[in-house]
């Protein structure tokens, strides 16, 4: 293990250099976060990926803007918080999958694939990965008791080596010019601000498999690391543009949702974290690893379970704020709005699945459903509809996730959209359980921050940092009235996503015959 003083060149950690830069980096927006070795957020700033959807399905940002964005984003927190970029510790970046593919000289080569894209490789290629592999092996890779074509293809929309693979079939050009790959946006920060390719070695396994059956150069991909692990040190290109300390150590994390997770302090059987963002991640820590279905992945901590959910529910809000507000309009707009609208929306009920369901099944053609609009309904209550919507769903999860086995005996809150109180509160009220709303909101980078003071001695293990490092700020309980409207409400939520269900596909076949 580490000592508390860790070498790196010049650089030293200690009682000067105590200061952690925690980034999450995720299909929309980005994160920098300036922590003190308590916890406390000295500075944050961020901004929004600059995304796009070319084609039904798929979803693309530029990576050098981003880039240039988080870049100017680590900047503002170091002047904001007034401390010296020489105090920093250590970075620790967390995100999502994202393909980027450079080339020559490191040039990249096309837009990077995000997080959430649907493009999966031929059938002919998945028949190969199949025949190669096995059924029982891809069962054991992907951490399923069992493989069924709808968990595969689940799978495959979210490994870069799949979307490789894609780009094999379909952009063979772009393909012959690839000379480093980074799949994930940590790995593309990390790459940005050392100069080294890397992965995160849980998750490498899968590519590496899955990669050689389809044909991929393993040296693209670069080592992997283990979370906590020094990936490298910030050359001096980078620092001019970070600001950041020429030498400042970069460790490996691992993905949002372990990353949001253990930011959430969640390190003990039967705790649960709601992380509001875009990509709504759920999970509840478990001391067995769960049976007969769901998603399970082993802890960060050794011999602990998660089961985890993460539906793309929070693109809502963002809609409604975009789409049905005036320019200018903010997330405080919305919730502001939906405050003047009663418990249960007056009757309207939302289905949050604009952008597919990847949350208790997975239905990549689901869409959107507002259910029972009449003319009395007013932008309130569609503003409150929304937030309960996701509420009944986050519900939906955790009843999911008790019949795997599952004990709930403490919910917490994060994410951005824990600011708005009433949204908390709306949550409390639905599960009919008290919720912890946590100090830290930006889970994330609070969680790829306790990673990188791991990594370079500032805490013995990951249990001593959630101890010290994570906070709950305030606990909300559940209205009795209220709960009582919102449980029958539920009862007609549940059955509104299989009663519109066999008309997904026949609207998406519609849409792509025009498209065409």
């Amino acid at each position: 293990m580490l000592g508390l003083f860790y070498s790196l060149g010049a650089r030293r950690v200690g009682a000067f250099v105590n200061l952690l830069l925690g980034i999450d980096y995720g299909t929309t927006g980005y994160k920098a976060v300036l922590f003190d070795a308590s916890g406390k957020e000295l500075a944050a700033a961020g901004g929004e990926v600059p995304g796009v959807r070319p084609a039904q399905g798929w979803v693309e940002a530029d990576a050098e803007t981003t880039w240039q964005g988080l870049a100017r984003a680590i900047r503002s927190v170091i002047a904001q918080a007034g401390a010296e970029a020489g105090r920093i510790a250590a970075v620790g970046t967390t995100g999502t999958s994202s393909l980027v593919l450079f080339g020559p000289e490191r040039r990249l080569l096309r837009p990077a694939i995000l997080y959430g894209d649907e493009r999966i490789p031929t059938l002919e290629q998945v028949a190969h990965l199949v025949n190669e592999l096995g059924e029982a092996r891809l069962a054991d890779l992907l951490g399923f008791d069992r493989l069924d074509a709808g968990r595969l293809a689940m799978i495959l929309r979210l490994l870069p080596s799949a979307k490789l693979a894609w780009l094999q079939a379909h952009e063979p050009e772009i393909f012959r010019q690839i000379r480093c790959v980074t799949t994930a946006t940590w790995d593309f920060v990390n790459y940005r601000l050392t100069g080294i390719a890397g992965r995160e070695a849980r998750t490498a396994l899968w590519d590496s498999d899955f990669g050689r059956v389809f044909g991929q150069d393993e040296g693209w991909f670069g080592k992997p690391y283990a979370p906590g692990e020094v990936v490298g040190r910030v050359t001096e290109a980078a620092a001019a543009e970070t600001g950041l300390t020429p030498g400042t150590p970069a460790v490996m994390t691992a993905q949002d949702s372990l990353c949001n997770l253990l930011g959430g302090g969640l390190v003990a059987p039967g705790m649960v974290l709601d992380q509001a963002g875009t990509t709504e991640i759920t999970a509840v820590v478990m001391a067995e690893r769960p049976q007969g279905g769901g998603y399970p992945v082993p802890h960060l901590l050794p011999g602990l379970w998660l089961l985890s959910l993460s539906p793309v529910r929070g693109i809502a809000p963002r809609w409604f704020r975009d789409q049905m507000l005036p320019d200018g309009a903010t997330y405080d707009t919305m919730h502001a709005l939906a405050a003047t609208a009663p418990a249960g929306a007056g009757g309207l009920l939302f289905l949050p699945t604009l952008a597919g369901e990847k949350g208790v099944v997975h239905d990549p053609d689901a869409r959107g459903v507002f259910f029972g609009l009449s003319p009395q309904h007013s932008l309130a209550h569609l503003a409150r509809a929304i937030l309960e919507g996701i509420a009944f769903g986050l519900r939906q999860i955790l009843e999911t996730y008790q019949a795997h086995g599952a004990e709930i005996r403490e919910v917490r809150i994060g994410g951005g959209g824990a600011r708005s109180r009433l949204w908390n509160q709306i949550k409390a009220d639905v599960l009919g359980r008290e919720v912890g709303v946590l100090r830290v909101l930006e889970t994330g980078c609070l969680g790829a921050a306790m990673l990188a003071g791991v990594g370079v001695g500032l805490f013995p293990d990951l249990r001593e940092a959630a101890a010290t490092m994570n906070r709950v700020a305030e606990i909300l309980s559940p209205d009795p009235d209220r709960h009582a409207r919102y449980s029958a409400l539920y009862e007609v939520y549940k059955e509104l996503y299989p009663a519109v269900q066999p008309l997904f596909p026949r609207l998406a076949a519609i849409e792509e015959t025009r498209s065409s």
